[in-house]
């Protein structure tokens, strides 16, 4: 007789960007994205450990209908390193060349 035990080793992950007076957001911004680093390839089948833990995860926020602030829809990823990079790249109007700032993560 076999028996197994499934265990979930993934994370959702929500960015939201805000002005920090809660205003609304410049309209000189065309568009905002997020790479997160470190992230695993996939998942050992049978012991459910990290496999190359190299690959880059990117997606797009989206602008609310009051423009106060950008976010996403969680984004569920498989683990990462023990230090993941985490980037938001501004892309703005005006601009040929985006903006980028690299933040640490804070939970």
């Amino acid at each position: 007789e076999l028996s197994a035990a499934m265990q979930r080793v993934v994370a959702g992950l929500k960015v939201i960007v805000k002005n920090k007076n809660n205003g609304i957001l410049s309209s000189s911004i065309a568009g905002m994205e997020v790479h997160v680093g470190g992230i695993a390839e996939k998942l050992n089948m049978y012991t459910a450990t990290p496999v190359n833990q190299t690959k880059t995860v990117s997606f797009p926020l989206v602008l609310s209908a009051d423009g106060t602030q950008m976010s996403n829809a969680t984004v569920m990823l498989f683990p990462s390193s023990a230090k993941p990079m985490f980037k938001l790249i501004i892309k703005l109007k005006n601009e040929s060349l985006p903006a980028t700032t690299q933040c640490s993560v804070k939970s």
